[in-house]
């Protein structure tokens, strides 16, 4: 009885119908270029009403931290919204960049006043000892804080982040190629010179 469930099941000449086959992927087509419309119009209108926008603090005056302030906002997509720079002095004001909101010491009540989310440290390298107290500061404060390296000569490089049981490791630069990679090469240059 099983061998012959099993061979009519196998037999079977199923239906297939082409034209239910096109209306199938037509509808399917149509039904997720409009779900992401839909989704699109909504994050688009949470977007320009500031809902759902993430505020942030860039701690710095500098050039990275004014690197970083137009890359927020050149990048608005990500949700990010730089609300001001924090710094001891009076950093470069120019039309369209947000003007220094305080002093490096009155960050939390910075925090609890503009609502922040992310606090970017973007000190010159030579002022990197103030991380510690930065990051003190904001101990109590239920804030994301993200750190932007001042690495003024590798801005043209290509620079990877990678972890290390929790240690980040910056790689400033990788051979182009590894041994197997050469030896490859060479074997190939051989090979096709015949």
């Amino acid at each position: 009885l099983l061998l012959e469930l099993a061979t009519t099941f196998y037999a079977r000449n199923p239906y297939e119908s082409r034209l239910a086959s096109v209306i199938f992927f037509a509808t399917s087509v149509v039904g997720l270029v409009l779900t992401r419309r839909a989704f699109g119009a909504y994050f688009r209108i949470r977007k320009r009403s500031g809902e759902g926008a993430a505020r942030a603090l860039i701690v710095g005056s500098g050039r990275t931290a004014m690197q970083l302030d137009r890359a927020l906002r050149a990048n608005n997509w990500i949700g990010v919204q730089p609300m001001g720079f924090v710094d001891e002095h009076e950093g470069p004001q120019s039309p369209g960049n947000p003007k220094t909101v305080g002093a490096i010491d009155d960050l939390p009540e910075l925090v609890e006043q503009f609502h922040i989310d992310h606090v970017y440290i973007a000190l010159p390298l030579r002022r990197y000892s103030q991380t510690k107290r930065i990051i003190r500061l904001l101990s109590n404060s239920l804030v994301d804080i993200r750190l932007a390296p001042d690495v003024p000569q590798m801005t043209t490089m290509h620079v990877q982040v990678r972890e290390l049981e929790g240690m980040p490791i910056l790689h400033l630069r990788s051979t182009p190629h590894g041994i197997a990679d050469v030896l490859l090469k060479r074997t190939m240059d051989i090979v096709c010179s015949f």
